[in-house]
């Protein structure tokens, strides 16, 4: 219900990551918050035959990419879960030349939420509530 309220264009291939020390952990269509984005109707620009291209990040859905990497794949809408612990590894990915290249980044289209209710809270109001913070983004 509360989706219908998601006004930005969901045909924007769209990056959840995780900032870290050598550049974002990218969250795959087979994460939580990947499947999530795309059973409301996001694409994902990074499927599990992507998965070889890039090492595997602590065992889970997550792939370890550079920020060069991140640029080749130039997403067009990030959606960057952070929080206290990754503030430096956020500022080193924002300085990047190859981070400020990426479509999102040229584009406006950039998004910082908190890593706690993104990547590490599950079930339905923590479903809800994201729905309600995407509802927000211009």
């Amino acid at each position: 219900e509360e989706s219908k309220n998601i006004s930005i264009d969901k045909k924007l291939s769209t990056l959840p990551v995780v900032p870290t020390k050598i550049g974002v952990a990218a969250h795959s269509d087979k994460s939580y918050i990947g499947q999530f984005l795309e059973i409301l109707g996001f694409d994902i620009p990074l499927d599990q035959k992507d998965a070889n291209k890039y090492k595997p990040y602590l065992d889970g859905p997550y792939l370890q990419m550079t920020p060069d990497q991140l640029a080749e794949l130039d997403p067009e809408r990030l959606i960057i879960m952070s929080d206290e612990e990754d503030e430096n590894a956020l500022e080193k990915l924002k300085e990047a030349d190859a981070y400020k290249k990426i479509k999102a980044v040229e584009n406006d289209k950039v998004h910082q939420v908190d890593r706690l209710a993104w990547a590490k809270s599950r079930g339905l109001i923590a479903s809800e509530n994201i729905v309600k913070e995407l509802s927000e983004f211009k």
